[in-house]
């Protein structure tokens, strides 16, 4: 085997599923792989935006206190972007203290379990040399392997990555609304934005080829010498129609108004024709 594959274990990893599987480098320049392909999932306990809290030092009390607990904080300047969910189904192949692990994030009876596996110097994660299953987020796992002075939960599990992040806070925000509305509506209220925006350039196109047509309209009825230059009961002027702002505003909305109007009516037309050919068919075959 090559020299410099254990360089490239990543981008093995990924071509094995790279429908749900996704490189991603830390800010070190190391490298780690993280897998969907377990589906991540939104629990009843991620409603109550609990961070896990890793000061307490007792297991058995820190278990008790973290009772559904479903996030890590992280300080930020906003404090509703400072939580970050831990679903289950999230799996991360990673490195810690030299050690290659796949830490893997489950559920069981609405509690969150986090599974771990140790591969030693595998690159290839196939030789396991240990596992283990604890209820604090794998920060028994650092503590067995003493890495929990100098790595953190957000770094052996990539949630440092504004992508991942924004992922995982989108689906929570989805099954429950009331968590980060401040993100995801001004994200809606930019979609709204750029949507009338779009519409608007678009009505524009429409009536700058509608001008056209008038020009036209009013070339050709030159060449026939008839002057009068009505167009839909209207009088067309050569200069157009001088209208005040709040004017032509208005009649930019009826403009669309009536656009949704006709293609609500021939959505109806065409559901009642639909209607009416299934009543035949039927008729036809009894």
């Amino acid at each position: 085997m090559p020299s410099n594959t254990s360089y490239s274990w990543y981008t093995m990893l990924v071509a094995q599923d790279p429908a749900n599987r996704y490189a991603i480098q830390r800010p070190n320049g190391s490298w780690m792989v993280i897998d969907y392909s377990a589906g991540l999932r939104i629990l009843n306990l991620h409603n109550e935006a609990k961070a896990f809290n890793f000061t307490i030092k007792d297991i058995s009390i820190a278990e008790d206190q973290n009772h559904n607990a479903g996030y890590i904080f992280f300080r930020h300047q906003e404090a509703e972007q400072s939580l970050i969910p831990l679903l289950p189904g999230y799996v991360v192949y990673t490195t810690a203290g030299k050690k290659r692990f796949r830490l893997s994030i489950l559920e069981s009876n609405n509690q969150l379990l986090f599974f771990w596996e140790e591969f030693g110097f595998d690159f290839s994660y196939t030789d396991k040399k240990a596992q283990g299953v604890e209820r604090l987020a794998f920060h028994c796992m650092l503590k067995q392997y003493g890495l929990e002075s100098n790595t953190t939960i957000r770094t052996i599990l990539g949630l440092y990555n504004p992508q991942i992040i924004y992922k995982l806070q989108k689906l929570v925000h989805e099954k429950f609304p009331l968590r980060y509305p401040s993100i995801f509506q001004r994200e809606s209220l930019e979609n709204l934005r750029n949507s009338a925006k779009k519409k608007e350039e678009t009505l524009l196109h429409s009536l700058k080829r509608g001008q056209e047509e008038i020009d036209n309209f009013l070339c050709e009825n030159d060449s026939n010498g008839n002057s009068q230059n009505i167009l839909f009961g209207i009088q067309v002027e050569s200069d157009g129609k001088v209208l005040p702002p709040k004017m032509t505003q208005v009649s930019m909305l009826k403009n669309l108004e009536y656009k949704q109007t006709i293609y609500s009516q021939n959505r109806t037309i065409k559901k009642l024709k639909e209607k009416v050919t299934s009543i035949n068919n039927e008729g036809k075959c009894h």
